[in-house]
């Protein structure tokens, strides 16, 4: 089967975990693309899978660019989604307010693999967010009004080890 997996990454999560995921697709070997760089034909392949990293809410511009602009092909072409974020809980939420519903709908899977906060790789106003986060994590995991400890984000291997073993089942 030829499987594309296109994905956008800023800090190099998406990029690392897209290489993970290609490798728990064997025997399987899947073209890697960064939609950072180029947007690639996707017409010749029987499986896309679209990864992008979630900053401010929102999964980012190119794999979202990449999905719109391809939505007639991936409407007819076996399709997943997966992003890297670092908060769990809104994955769904991000997934409706950027993907088409009917190739959510259509799609083998969908999820999240976690996400981290890669401090050194950020710049600007992501490094400034990158370190309130932290340092809010930090500060609430000490209050004593908490009723949990907030988790620094991470990175859930056991996710892509998932979401590789559902698309197996698809061929």
């Amino acid at each position: 089967m030829k499987i594309l997996i296109a994905y956008s990454s800023k800090s190099g999560t998406t990029r690392e975990c897209a290489e993970e995921l290609a490798k728990k697709l064997s025997p399987q070997v899947p073209t890697l693309a960064n939609l950072d760089e180029s947007f690639p034909d996707m017409t010749s392949y029987e499986l896309v899978i679209v990864g992008g990293y979630v900053r401010m809410g929102k999964i980012s511009k190119n794999a979202v660019r990449y999905i719109k602009e391809n939505e007639a092909i991936l409407g007819e072409t076996m399709h997943t989604f997966f992003i890297c974020c670092g908060d769990p809980e809104s994955t769904e939420c991000y997934f409706q307010r950027s993907i088409p519903r009917p190739l959510l709908d259509n799609s083998i899977s969908n999820m999240s693999f976690g996400g981290d906060l890669r401090i050194k790789e950020q710049k600007g106003l992501d490094k400034i967010w990158a370190k309130m986060i932290l340092s809010s994590i930090k500060n609430n995991n000490i209050s004593e009004n908490m009723n949990e400890e907030m988790a620094i984000p991470a990175v859930v291997p056991e996710n892509i080890s998932r979401f590789a073993d559902e698309i197996r089942h698809c061929f």
